[in-house]
This record gives C-alpha cells, structure tokens and sequence, in this order.
C-alpha cells in the first residue's frame, strides 16, 4: 500500500490480529503520522461488523476528548471497501512489550518515570469519564526521549454511556481486572490493576497470573492470590510487596483512589529496597532459591524421613532392651519361687528400687502365669523421665492478667511522615516505625512536607500494620521548544530531559531558563498548582 487518502505511506510499523499499523507522511501540513488499518471483514456476521465499526467511532470520540502529552493524539477515523483506517500521532519510539521481550528495560530511575507519565496520563482520562480497559505493555508506547504515550483507547468507554451490548467483556485477558473479567462496572481501578500487573511483570520476569487455558487464567485472576515479589525478585522487600498487592487486591475500593497515588506509593517503597533489580522474563525459572507452591519436594521429604521415629530404638539399642527384659523376667520368676518357699510379711518391700513405681498397695503374686505388674513396671524408668502429667502440683488460681502491649508497624508511602498517635505529641514516630499501644481504638495522623496530612483510625491488636499514602502537592509541566533540544533550568537547577520534556514538579512558584546554543536564554517564571497540567511552548525563529 502506497497511499492512503492523502497521506503518503512510508512504511510498516506493525501487525495486529486484525490489520497492519503504516507510517505515513501528510504532505499537507508536513506531518509524520499512524495508520493503524482494520479488516472488517475478517468479521463474516454483520452485526458483529457493525459493532466493531461503532467501536472506532467510539475510539474517536473518547480520543477526541483527550488532550494529554501522555495521550496518543488520534486525528481522524475513515471506512472504505471493508477497511476501516484510524490517523493518529507518531510515536517515534518502541512499546513496552517490545523493550520487555528485547531486555532493554529503561534503568531504574527511568522505568519510574514511565510509571509516574502512565498514572498520570491515565489519571487524566479518568477524570474526563474515560476508562482504557486494555492498558498493557503493547499499548504504552515510550518515546525516543524517554517519555511514555497511551496508545489505542478504542476499547475505552464513556463511563456515562450505555454500551449496546451489556456486560461486553474487553481487554487483554492477563491484564484484566477481576471485575473486568466478571462483567461488573468499572472505572478507573480497572486500569490501576492493569498497571500493577505491568509493574509486577518487570520487576519479576513474570505474570502474576498464568494459567494453561482460559478458564484457569479468569480462574486465578478472580480467586487466588499472586506470588510475594520478594519471593522471586529477592532484591524486593515487604515493602513493594505491600504496594504491589493492595494494587492488585480484589476489591476495587481497597486499591489507591489514583494511578498516580499507586506510582507514588510504588517510587517510595522502591526506595526502602537497596540495590533493587528488575528480573528479564524468565529468570525466576532458573533460580534454585525460588520456592514453587506445586509439585514434589524429595529432599525435604528425605529429611523428614531420616528423623528417628519415637517408637523405634535406635541401632545398636536392641540388644540392650533384650537383655533388660530378660533379667526382669528372670527376677521375676526368682521371687516367686523365693514367695512359695519363705512367706515373710515384709514381702511386700521389695529390694529392687524400681517396684516402687508400682501402683501403691500391690503385692506380687504366687503364680505361674505371666509376671507380675510390678515386674512389668520395671521398664518405666527407661521410658518416663518426668513425673507422670495426671498428678500435677497445686498451683493457685492465676492473677487476672493486666492489659498487654501490642507492637504496631506504620509504614508510610512516602516514608519520612512525623507519625502522632491519639494526638499526644509524645506518642509517635517517624516512618516507617512500630509504637507499643495499649488494646483498643486509636487515631493516627501523619504529616510530611509537601504532602495533604492523612488521619487513620485504628483497633488495637487487630490491626497490626498500618499503611498510609500521602497525596502530594504536585502538578505536570510539559515543555516543547522550536527547535527541540533546549535544557531546562528550574529555580537554578538543571533538568536530566531536555525539550520537548514532560516534568513532574512540586506544586509552588519557578523560576525557569531554557537554554539552546547559538540562541538567547529564554528566562520566564510560571507557577505549577496542585494537580494541574501546564503546557509551555516557545519558539525562538529563525
């Protein structure tokens, strides 16, 4: 395919189940653009066509409605002779599926701030009413400059619009939230999970969720738990473990209230992990250290087994035992014989020591038949060390015990907070932490520069770790320069991006310069409010 309308394809950028994504030129304007093309046909029943071809048209308007630097910009949507074409912005970048399958991850610090970009992008959606439904690595497109851009909103859906076709299931199944997955109302937690399923994925190597078909996949999204993080990625802690499962917890309402706030929570735990890693798929295959919750375990079996076994004597103590057993038998039949020629009255004390241990009260008895129960009672010694447990010592009724203690840990996301129990300034701490508190209801309230203050409250012991998030004040500047390239100085510091750039700032006043070789500093001073997104454009002309 040569052209398309008016733009001049330059070449393939990719195939999907459905058709083929061409690069093209608009000779217009001038501008390098997406075609992503989509069979129609592949579609025999008709209303099935019909559905698909509402759902561009669906993709046009919710992408129509967004106008966000994190957003793929979508131009226009067309049909013709059962192909269905959707004109959007280029990316001139990889996915993340395709970063994820090559190992070229971004470091550290980079992959955050594809986190950080996404949340907020999708964050940005939702408070417009825009759900994606299908955000997973295909989908995140990561730009040469390192910034990140949500591509193919075509399965999202208006929050307030009725779908045709109740209960219709959409999405990539091993992103799909279990309420998603249900057929239940979504909003904007649904693509929170998606997220946290990406983020586990890079930080392991692997899905949380596998099954071999489908209905074990769906199975296990909805009812089981993930493996701990730390488990296969052991340069984790407790701490991303704790994010990373209320993110994916079952409940949309026990997951954070925003994207951002689970990127957040995410970066600051992170943190806590020294010399964290992020795994390549696969590696946990190959870790002797990674426990599987399946399948045999000889070697602990083996252990278990070469245990020696209360009712068996060890080697060598058999002979022992024989031995003792006929002696006893022999000093048996001795006192009877001794009983039948001499009755003595002190008969019944015995000078064996170990009759003693006898019932009280039992004298041995002139027959031929089996010995005596004191003489049986002559093996107790080797057998019972301690005093029988049916005749206890007399203790006196214990005391009613005083209230105890109970340690509780605080965590909080960022960590640093000043940490105030039942406002008493003298009761606190500063996170991450642990107090001891008395059983009962208890207030936490914990502040952090830069951040809304959070108050919990709590019963005690029931609730014996306690996790907060702290919103901070904070808002996007996206800044894009002609010509690109400039460097970016904000209140005297310098930025690691230069333009075009999307930064993510405390909420306050700045001071910026925009530098670029060859031209004048270009020196302004804008203010960032709380939650907010400010473009700022210049151009210097040639």
């Amino acid at each position: 395919m040569e052209q398309i309308g008016r733009y001049k394809v330059a070449g393939e950028l990719g195939r999907g189940a459905m058709g083929v994504v061409y690069r093209a030129e608009d000779p217009t304007i001038g501008r390098t653009v997406a075609i992503k093309t989509i069979r129609l046909t592949d579609l025999t029943d008709p209303k099935e066509q019909e559905r698909l071809r509402e759902r561009l048209m669906r993709e046009a308007q919710s992408a129509g409605m967004l106008s966000h630097p994190g957003i793929v910009t979508i131009y226009d949507v067309a049909e013709k002779d059962g192909l269905a074409y959707v004109f959007m912005e280029f990316v001139n970048g990889p996915t993340l599926e395709k970063l994820m399958e090559r190992d070229r991850l971004p470091k550290q610090e980079q992959l955050l701030e594809v986190i950080r970009q996404t949340a907020a992008a999708l964050d940005y959606a939702h408070r417009k009413g825009i759900v994606h439904r299908d955000i997973k690595p295909a989908n995140i497109m990561i730009h040469d400059d390192g910034s990140a851009k949500i591509a193919d909103f075509g399965v999202a859906r208006i929050v307030s619009q009725k779908m045709t076709q109740t209960g219709a299931v959409m999405g990539t199944p091993s992103y799909m939230s279990p309420e998603q997955i249900q057929g239940h109302a979504v909003d904007g937690r649904a693509d929170q999970w998606a997220l946290a399923v990406i983020v586990y994925e890079i930080l392991t190597g692997e899905k949380p969720f596998v099954g071999d078909s489908m209905p074990a996949l769906v199975y296990r999204i909805v009812r089981e738990e993930p493996a701990a993080p730390q488990r296969i990625n052991p340069s984790l802690n407790g701490a991303v473990e704790a994010v990373v499962r209320r993110a994916l917890n079952k409940d949309p309402e026990k997951r954070y209230p925003t994207c951002t706030e689970f990127g957040d929570a995410l970066a600051a735990a992170l943190k806590t992990a020294k010399g964290w890693r992020i795994l390549p798929p696969g590696t946990s295959q190959s870790m002797p250290t990674v426990a599987r919750s399946t399948g045999p375990r000889p070697q602990l079996q083996t252990q278990s087994e070469a245990l020696p076994a209360a009712p068996e004597a060890p080697a060598g103590q058999g002979s022992r035992k024989s031995m003792r057993v006929g002696f006893l038998m022999g000093a048996a039949a001795g006192a009877v014989l001794l009983a039948a020629l001499i009755i003595v009255p002190k008969l019944q004390r015995a000078d064996v020591p170990v009759e003693r241990e006898g019932p009280p009260n039992t004298a041995p008895a002139v027959s031929t038949a089996a010995p005596p129960p004191a003489a049986a009672a002559t093996v107790k010694p080797q057998e019972v060390e301690a005093p029988e447990p049916s005749k206890p010592a007399p203790a006196a009724p214990p005391k009613p015990a005083a209230p105890q203690e109970k340690t509780i840990a605080i965590q909080t996301t960022p960590a640093g907070a000043t940490v105030i129990i039942d406002n008493n300034a003298e009761i606190g701490c500063t996170s991450p932490c642990s107090v001891s508190l008395l059983p009962g209801r208890h207030s936490l309230a914990a502040k952090l520069e830069g951040h809304r203050p959070a108050l919990k409250i709590f019963e005690v012991p029931r609730d014996a770790e306690i996790s907060l998030s702290l919103d901070a004040y904070q808002g996007t500047l996206v800044v894009r320069t002609t010509p690109p390239g400039a460097t970016i100085t904000l209140n005297g510091k310098r930025q690691d991006k230069v333009t075009p750039a999307v930064l993510t700032l405390a909420a306050g006043k700045y001071k910026m310069v925009l530098s670029k070789e060859g031209l004048p500093d270009q020196e302004d001073e804008l203010e960032i409010k709380d939650g907010a997104l400010k473009n700022y454009d210049y151009s210097w002309g040639r």
